[in-house]
């Protein structure tokens, strides 16, 4: 993540997608890091789930290394975000 921090900080990449679980243990970088990383920058995180995405605000209880896919959208991408998380009427 740390080579593309110059791109994520002049807002080129509109979606990053990662993975998180029992590795972030090994590594020391939770998701609160993430969570921390990406709010820095300007972006939202949401959990990815088969059919939406649910972006909401970090919770310790999320940090169970279970292992679900994320994903942070630049949080000037309303639209997008709504797409993603199944917003009626958002295309």
């Amino acid at each position: 993540m740390t080579g593309f921090g110059d791109m994520l900080a002049r807002n080129d990449i509109s979606l990053v997608q990662f993975e998180y679980g029992r590795v972030n243990i090994v590594n020391h970088f939770l998701l609160r890091d993430f969570y921390a990383f990406f709010r820095e920058r300007g972006y939202v995180v949401g959990k990815i789930f088969p059919n939406y995405v649910e972006f909401r605000d970090y919770d310790l209880m999320d940090e169970d290394f279970l292992g679900p896919n994320y994903l942070a959208c630049a949080e000037d991408m309303v639209e997008l975000r709504q797409a993603l998380a199944g917003v009626p009427g958002a295309r």
